[in-house]
């Protein structure tokens, strides 16, 4: 985690930075001087969460993920298998905005922009557990004042825990088309991309057993306030090959200008981005995976120019 939070921080120093300049210097081109065909002016970041359908798994998937698991050894299939679901992550955005030249070189579009940046997010691909217990018949205790008779069973109770987590840090690239920029309330769309490694890559399965006596209670099952538990756990964790993965999305949201008069509220805005997504992941112990996904994102945008 200090691996990825001092990725994020220089990331941000860099977008800090570009703007810093691209304010500074990337003034209007002169009569007689084409203008470059990208021209900085704009930083952006965001932050939220991102969901992704993860397929139906079991054992024998648990186990490329624990490579030379004595505990996924045993014999599991009495237990519940991991179902297919939606499973979320936390993710942020770091992008520089460019306005992109006109074709006929007379200007910039004024509702075009270039986003190029970096996008991290870290989620849980794999949380399962499920447990199974054995009751056996172990005793019997009569009262001494009633002469009444309680079964007395004697439970054992294994749980397994497996869980997978990566962290990402993608390029992330996107063509954005607003409507007018002067206006308070502007609403955008476009098309973008992401690609790049994972920075971590990690399991760990977890097996834990107990063994109970229980006085049985025949109007409602077990009595738990007569139960004594003598519990053992063993635990297992792994550090897995790189992860490569990338998407293709579509950004589309709204885009909300703090100021219209005041000159230091101008540049500044407030956005909400959605972003439904094919999501492309190789997995080196899995093998290459096609999901659909989506994220929701609320942001600050800087615009200088």
């Amino acid at each position: 985690m200090q691996t990825t939070s001092g990725i994020l921080t220089l990331a941000m120093c860099l977008i800090i930075q570009a703007a810093s300049y691209g304010q500074d210097y990337a003034s209007p081109a002169g009569d007689d001087e084409s203008p470059s065909f990208l021209q900085l002016n704009e930083a952006l970041i965001s932050s939220g969460g991102l969901l992704e359908y993860i397929p139906a798994a079991g054992q024998r998937e648990f186990a490329k993920l624990a490579p030379g698991s004595s505990i996924l050894a045993r014999d599991i299939s009495r237990f519940s298998q991991f179902p297919g679901v939606y499973v979320g992550g936390n993710a942020v955005s770091l992008q520089a905005g460019f306005s992109i030249r006109r074709a006929d070189g007379s200007g910039y579009h004024p509702g075009r922009t270039l986003r190029l940046g970096f996008h991290y997010f870290s989620q849980q691909r794999y949380g399962y557990s499920s447990f199974n217990t054995v009751t056996t018949p172990w005793d019997t205790l009569t009262s001494s004042q009633t002469g009444d008779q309680f079964l007395v069973d004697s439970a054992f109770t294994e749980t397994y825990t497996f869980q997978h987590w990566v962290d990402h840090l993608r390029l992330d690239a996107a063509l954005v088309f607003r409507t007018v920029r002067e206006s308070r309330w502007s609403w955008f769309g476009g098309v973008g991309m992401t690609f790049g490694p994972s920075l971590l890559s990690e399991s760990f399965v977890e097996r834990v057993t107990s063994r109970s006596t229980r006085i049985r209670d025949y109007g409602s099952g077990y009595d738990l306030g007569n139960t004594e538990t003598d519990a053992e756990s063993e635990r297992e964790n792994y550090t897995l090959n790189t992860v490569l993965g990338g998407s293709l999305y579509i950004p589309a949201g709204v885009d909300f200008r703090i100021g219209k008069q005041r000159e230091f509220w101008k540049p500044i805005h407030l956005f909400y981005e959605v972003r439904p997504q094919i999501l492309y992941t190789r997995i080196p112990e899995l093998g290459n995976s096609v999901r659909t996904g989506i994220q929701q994102a609320i942001g600050l945008r800087v615009r200088w120019k």
